[in-house]
């Protein structure tokens, strides 16, 4: 499967590289990558949007927004 990087703003895709997920151009992802940097993704939302807490932090919007699109973009199973 691929993923059309360009369907990620300049913003997520440096969201995603300072956190070591890199979305590559022409790339045949397997089912096992795309379910892993989902996960990955997922981590980082709640690492990154919510304090000890469970409170949202100011990123919250913007780690939840990528999340949402990754899956959509990637066409992710939810189990």
């Amino acid at each position: 499967m691929t993923i059309n990087r360009n369907e990620f703003s300049e913003r997520e895709l440096e969201l995603l590289s300072e956190n070591g997920i890199y979305i590559l151009t022409n790339h045949d992802y397997s089912e096992d990558e795309v379910n892993c940097i989902d996960d990955k993704i997922e981590d980082l939302l709640i690492e990154k949007g919510f304090d000890r807490n469970g409170k949202p932090t100011d990123v919250c919007d913007e780690w939840e927004d990528l999340f949402d699109k990754f899956r959509r973009v990637a066409h992710v199973q939810l189990s």
